[in-house]
């Protein structure tokens, strides 16, 4: 994971190491599934050894949701830095490749 790739897990950790607010796009509404490697790569396989085509897949975590501003509150985030990060919410910005 590079530390200035855009994500919001990446960009969160970045800011409360360097203990910068923690910087929210929009109203913190947005969700995210996150999901483990190991599991990425099983379900990557599995799909690899079918007999036959079933259709696009999407690997996530169909039902795990987290809000951004509720992964911005985690205490392990920022508790775990050392630092007292703060929230701030600004704009949304959208670009063509934005997630919804």
């Amino acid at each position: 994971m590079h530390p200035n790739d855009g994500r919001v897990v990446s960009n969160f950790i970045v800011q409360a190491l360097h203990n910068r607010d923690i910087t929210i796009y929009g109203d913190g509404s947005q969700t995210r599934s996150f999901c483990y490697v190991d599991d990425l790569i099983e379900g990557m396989v599995r799909f690899m050894n079918q007999d036959a085509f079933i259709g696009p897949v999407k690997h996530s975590n169909p039902g795990e949701f987290l809000r951004i501003k509720e992964l911005a509150k985690r205490s392990t985030l920022t508790g775990s830095t050392g630092t007292s990060c703060t929230r701030t919410f600004r704009p949304m910005i959208r670009s063509s490749d934005s997630p919804t």
